[in-house]
């Protein structure tokens, strides 16, 4: 199983798949290939009255470099401008100066110094997804409360959660818009193999497969 991973601040980078690269106080352990299961939010997710927030995932990934670097390599990004200005992108934070970053995500926020060592560990993703996929939860009260999710209109396989677009085209009997090449698998020149069909996937209305 992999581990999880909180990346609460750069969610949007990594529903893109623009966020590559992060630094982390610990993590010494983690070795190139393991796999990481990047989330919302993983600890903390516990209110006072007992409520649990769900455990949202956001991507699978697979580790390939895992350094030990001074976080005074960015701050004085002026020695070395270039990768300074690339692993800022990489983080997530494009724009952002790199001694803001480090004053306001390590010195700020944890009580580091800029003389401190983190773990540097850069990862590439296993999957084509851009959904977050929301665990059920159980309610304290009792029951549960669910996230539906979308698949994939001619194989069936589970993509993450329906949007609000999707939900309401649902509930008032629409077609829901194709997410055959969200998926992935399906060649635009794929051929339905359905009994005298023969036709490429791109003949067929909303890229659906004959039944």
């Amino acid at each position: 199983m992999s581990r999880l991973m909180s990346v609460a601040f750069t969610e949007q980078a990594v529903i893109e798949r623009r966020k590559t690269v992060t630094r982390r106080k610990g993590w010494q352990f983690l070795k190139p290939g393991e796999r990481l299961t990047l989330c919302r939010k993983v600890q903390g997710r516990r209110s006072s009255d007992g409520t649990v927030e769900p455990l949202v995932r956001l991507a699978e990934v697979e580790v390939v470099s895992v350094t030990r670097e001074s976080l005074r390599r960015l701050y004085d990004w002026e020695n070395d401008p270039i990768y300074a200005t690339r692993e800022i992108a990489a983080e997530g934070f494009l724009g952002m100066g790199p001694a803001l970053f480090v004053h306001t995500y390590f010195v700020e926020a944890q009580d580091m110094s800029v003389d401190d060592f983190v773990t540097r560990i850069e990862w590439r993703y296993l999957d084509t997804y851009t959904r977050p996929s929301t665990d059920t939860v159980r309610l304290p009260e009792g029951g549960s409360r669910i996230t539906v999710k979308r698949c994939c209109d001619a194989c069936g396989r589970e993509l993450g959660d329906a949007t609000e677009a999707e939900l309401d085209a649902a509930v008032t009997g629409r077609l829901l818009p194709s997410v055959l090449d969200e998926c992935g698998r399906h060649a635009p020149d794929a051929v339905c193999t359905a009994k005298d069909c023969g036709r490429p996937q791109s003949e067929h209305e909303y890229g659906v497969f004959c039944p």
